[in-house]
């Protein structure tokens, strides 16, 4: 039994392969998300470093950081523990080197969208110092390419396909049917959904979604977009809309907490958040699990995700012909689309499913 010390102060965008894995009797002790976060406040940083000069002010209080780690790894390491998992670079810069002290096993986590990051010179120093003493955990085929370019030996690179915890729940009912009659509309007739789920603070394609959804009016005349997600560009959106004359067409619904329910509802999905990160595709994930088919963007996370003309399709992120073209196809082809959402689900189920990655994670732990 292999026990570890999860160190994140961001988001836990793994904590169903942590709950996986302690399943499998290996146990993980998240001592600043949970129980022992008196230091959370102390060790928090930003992935990729920041600034120059934010970097500078964490190296002021790099010595006393460091002090504080080492208590922390100290009082751990007499439970047992055999390593630190580590998410954020400056919580890594900090463990790396107490990890190493003590002795213990480096496990690094690359969020899936670090392979935009440039490496700084700060990153750089800290890899040859503990060159060949951990392991880099990655998601993508291009993270690889990035570790590789820093000089990270092949070898301490381990790619983990990203995961859901899949559910066999069937249909949910439709929320549309709801919403038209709180807004007084009629709802006899079918709609053709478009629907994504996305963060309206983040750099994202919605506008070109629009202009998709307003080429396809001229074919298919039920189309409707659903936007689930809110942020500060919500209401720029919706006056974007207003400005082409698809306002009636496009339904923003604000933040959801069962997005399954949406999911439900949709005929196909779009990934929208331009940089797709690990929260942007495990939405994917449950998408082609609710048996829909996938358009998205030619960004290099989702085409090792979505295979093209089997469970969806990839296209420009600024081309709104070619989304239209796209779901133009998809509506006018029912059995096609209904294919392509059976293939995605499948996929799922044979790739992407949490107790595959929990497997694939043991394996890494183990060599």
């Amino acid at each position: 039994m292999k026990k570890y010390l999860i160190i994140n102060s961001g988001k836990n965008y793994l904590s169903s392969l942590f709950v996986e894995m302690e399943k499998r009797e290996m146990i993980f002790d998240d001592f600043l998300n949970n129980k022992s976060g008196v230091f959370r406040g102390f060790f928090i940083g930003k992935e990729g470093g920041g600034s120059f000069f934010c970097r500078g002010i964490f190296f002021i209080l790099f010595l006393p950081r460091l002090v504080a780690g080492m208590v922390v790894v100290y009082k751990k390491k007499k439970i047992g523990i055999n390593g630190v998992m580590l998410f954020e670079m400056n919580e890594k810069i900090i463990f790396s080197l107490v990890a190493k002290v003590f002795g213990l096993e480096i496990i690094w986590f690359e969020k899936p969208e670090s392979y935009k990051i440039k490496i700084g010179f700060f990153d750089k120093l800290f890899f040859r110092l503990i060159k060949n003493q951990k392991k880099i955990i990655i998601f993508n085929k291009a993270s690889r390419e990035r570790l590789l370019l820093a000089g990270v030996d092949d070898q301490n690179i381990f790619f983990l396909p990203p995961a859901i915890r899949t559910n066999n729940y069937e249909y949910q009912g439709d929320l549309f049917l709801e919403i038209a009659q709180k807004n007084g509309q009629d709802y006899k007739k079918k709609f053709f959904v478009v629907g994504t789920v996305v963060n309206l603070d983040n750099h994202q394609i919605i506008e070109t979604l629009l202009r998709a959804v307003k080429i396809c009016t001229e074919i298919i005349g039920n189309i409707q977009l659903v936007v689930v997600g809110d942020g500060l560009e919500r209401k720029n959106l919706v006056w974007a809309a207003k400005k082409i004359g698809i306002e009636h067409l496009v339904w923003f619904v604000g933040h959801q907490k069962h997005i399954r329910k949406w999911l439900d509802g949709f005929d196909v999905y779009v990934p929208t958040d331009k940089i797709v990160g690990y929260e942007s595709m495990e939405i994917v994930l449950r998408a082609m699990e609710a048996g829909l088919p996938v358009i998205g963007f030619q960004e290099r996370f989702l085409e090792e995700v979505i295979l093209e003309n089997k469970t969806g399709g990839l296209v420009e992120s600024e081309n709104a012909e070619m989304f239209a073209r796209q779901f133009i196809k998809l509506y006018q082809d029912d059995g096609l689309r209904k294919k392509l959402g059976q293939l995605a689900r499948e996929r799922v189920f044979s790739s992407f499913e949490i107790r595959i990655q929990g497997s694939e994670m043991e394996k890494i732990c183990n060599k």
